[in-house]
């Protein structure tokens, strides 16, 4: 008899553990509050064990395809570079986008439903998931990819603890266009604790693409703003100059 799996949330988690059921002979429906799957965020990184993960996905080949792997990864305190250490090939960047794609073709690939505009709201610990529209579907497993505000979660009475950050961090994915000799193929992390602590992480993410995120303690409001102070930025962290002129408007 085929088992059966009702899943909340077509993002990162929700897609993977749909591919990786339905690739061992479940029959998988994932319910998602939008009209389609969307990916929300700039870049991320990829170390090994995910990358395991991602082949049990049937998603490795298509994520590969489309990332990069940094030289290395340089470290400043205060202007100075204070390492300049190999990747060896262990870290592996891409845009948000390009993972949450893969994982979608993956899972439709491994015969999963994907049903767009179907809010999960509630879970029965009986077996079953309950749609905003007051459909109840029963399931052999039902999983809760519904977000860090899971409202699943809530309904089980699961205890969740939320811890508020104190730096304020904005995130950006721009064009890499003009930026492609070697320096720009490493990642740069900069941090700068000289009168107002700042920190810029710069990381190339593909051919096409880089990703910065820029963070200040949420208190410092010319730091944190958005848009950028563009000024500000670009004063303190000179080396990153030509990128940082590019940012604009830009920035979440």
């Amino acid at each position: 008899m085929t088992r059966t799996a009702m899943i909340a949330g077509a993002g990162y988690a929700g897609l993977a553990a749909a591919a990786v059921l339905a690739r061992a002979g479940w029959r998988v429906t994932v319910y998602e509050a939008d009209p389609e799957p969307r990916s929300v965020g700039a870049g991320l990184y990829v170390h090994g064990f995910v990358h395991d993960a991602l082949r049990k996905t049937g998603a490795y080949d298509d994520f590969m395809r489309g990332a990069f792997k940094p030289a290395a990864h340089c470290v400043y305190i205060d202007g100075a570079r204070q390492s300049n250490a190999s990747t060896d090939g262990n870290i592996t960047t891409t845009t948000r986008a390009a993972l949450h794609v893969a994982l979608i073709d993956a899972a439709r690939r491994a015969g999963v439903s994907i049903i767009g505009g179907s809010r999960a709201v509630a879970a029965d610990p009986r077996g079953a998931l309950i749609l905003a529209d007051g459909t109840r579907l029963a399931a052999d497993l039902v999983i809760a990819a519904d977000g860090v505000r899971s409202t699943i979660t809530q309904t089980l009475d699961i205890p969740i603890t939320r811890v508020a950050h104190q730096d304020g961090i904005t995130r950006i994915l721009l064009d890499r266009d003009g930026l492609r000799d070697d320096k720009w193929n490493s990642i740069h992390d900069f941090y700068d604790y000289r009168g107002r602590p700042l920190r810029v992480l710069y990381t190339p993410c593909g051919a096409d693409a880089f990703y910065f995120c820029l963070m200040a303690p949420i208190t410092d409001l010319e730091a944190a703003s958005v848009p950028i102070a563009g000024a500000l930025w670009t004063a303190r962290f000179p080396d990153l100059a030509p990128a940082l002129r590019r940012v604009g408007n830009s920035g979440r």
